[in-house]
């Protein structure tokens, strides 16, 4: 059991919003949360001793040496199962005979769905419904993959980037951003926005593509939300939500309108759920970078009270994508508060790696680091990581200039 001393004030957000780089001075900083709490560490090695870590490291595999056999699906019945495929947001569609490989995940929506897999060892195990699974979980014998993990957006965030990409359908539930205090009224717009080839002098002179903003949707809005009604969304094409206050840009995120085949995708996974999987339809449109369905699916079950930690977690995760880390660290704190009640050791290290990129967003690199060891602690007290220790390892490695 990992202890926790008693739990410690964190610093308030700074009040930026981080999504296209606009400033948010004046922004509500959220209230002091048990998430707070830092797991003790009497067993873990001194960090400094980076020599005889390393060494142990190796020794009990944490550093790969070789990528052996991979996994395949070898049965799916009464339903689907989504492959989300190592370093990618997305996933496609599993079949049988589909190669599974570490870092992989499934997601099987529909609880009465029978999904099973063929390990290296050639043992046949069957996959969790109703539930993201990681390969490691579900074949333990599976080698860890030669290629580092393509998780790399902590420190994209740290340095003043915003690597997410939201996706929508054709329209989308509803936009928020962050409140200022003082203010009750908002200009916002969509634009559309397109590259377009300027000409040049001569034919020996290349000019790059310029980015050209069309404003195709405009309101003024009281309150820090709104239900969108605007004109829907071309598939394929790439938009801009922006908030103005006065003649400040105050909040601003990019998106892209999912493919006609992807939307399709999207209503097959969702065709045999219900109102009441709720946490099942937000893995399916989690995965496909939906961050705004997923809000619109979990806000109203947390406002009313009873959601579980997982709940929060996610939409934690969506607000964070769509560059509201304010919200973003609101649940993620939920999160392991909760979690922290029931012992779900796995959900509270995904809560703090969150909240360590919240605080990245805040550009706030000791509390990133704080937040990582936390997450690092609790990794080593499970029994298959799913290669999180060496992710965390690498972005302590980045904070210290490695």
């Amino acid at each position: 059991m990992v202890g926790t001393p008693p739990p410690a004030a964190p610093p308030l957000l700074k009040g930026r919003s981080v999504a296209a780089g606009g400033e948010a001075e004046g922004v509500q900083a959220p209230k002091p949360s048990p998430y707070n709490k830092i797991p003790n560490q009497p067993t873990l090695l001194h960090y400094r001793n980076l020599g005889i870590l390393a060494f142990l490291l190796i020794l009990q595999g944490f550093f790969p040496t070789a990528a052996l056999a991979s996994a395949r699906i070898v049965s799916i019945q009464r339903g689907t199962v989504q492959v989300q495929r190592r370093g990618s947001s997305g996933y496609v569609q599993g079949r049988v005979g589909t190669q599974l490989n570490p870092g992989d995940a499934l997601i099987i929506p529909n609880r009465k769905t029978r999904v099973r897999v063929q390990c290296p060892s050639g043992a046949r195990r069957r996959a969790t419904a109703g539930r993201r699974s990681g390969m490691r979980v579900i074949c333990p014998d599976l080698a860890r993959s030669t290629d580092p993990r393509n998780d790399n957006d902590l420190l994209q965030l740290l340095a003043g980037q915003f690597p997410y990409k939201p996706q929508v359908l054709d329209t989308v539930p509803g936009f928020y951003w962050p409140g200022l205090v003082g203010v009750d009224e908002y200009q916002v717009q969509l634009l559309q926005q397109e590259y377009v080839q300027p000409e040049s002098e001569d034919a020996f002179t290349f000019a790059p593509p310029e980015l050209v903003e069309t404003v195709v949707w405009e309101s003024t809005v009281l309150g820090n939300n709104l239900v969108y009604d605007g004109p829907e969304f071309e598939p394929g094409e790439r938009y801009r939500f922006q908030v103005m206050a006065g003649t400040e840009l105050h909040y601003s995120v990019a998106f892209q309108a999912l493919a006609v085949e992807k939307q399709e995708e999207v209503s097959v996974a969702t065709a045999s759920l219900t109102d009441g999987d709720v946490l099942l339809m937000a893995y399916v449109h989690l995965e496909q970078g939906l961050f705004w369905e997923v809000i619109a699916t979990l806000r109203p079950v947390v406002e009313a009270g009873g959601a579980s930690a997982e709940m929060h977690r996610l939409l934690a995760e969506s607000y964070l994508r769509v560059g509201l880390p304010g919200l973003a660290e609101t649940h993620y704190g939920a999160a392991v508060a909760l979690a922290d009640e029931s012992g779900g050791v796995r959900t509270r290290a995904e809560g703090w790696v969150g909240l360590a990129k919240v605080a990245a967003m805040q550009q706030d690199e000791a509390l990133v680091r704080q937040r990582l060891v936390a997450a690092q602690v609790l990794y080593r007290a499970l029994e298959m990581d799913e290669g999180w220790l060496e992710t965390i390892e690498v972005w302590l490695a980045g904070l210290d200039g490695g």
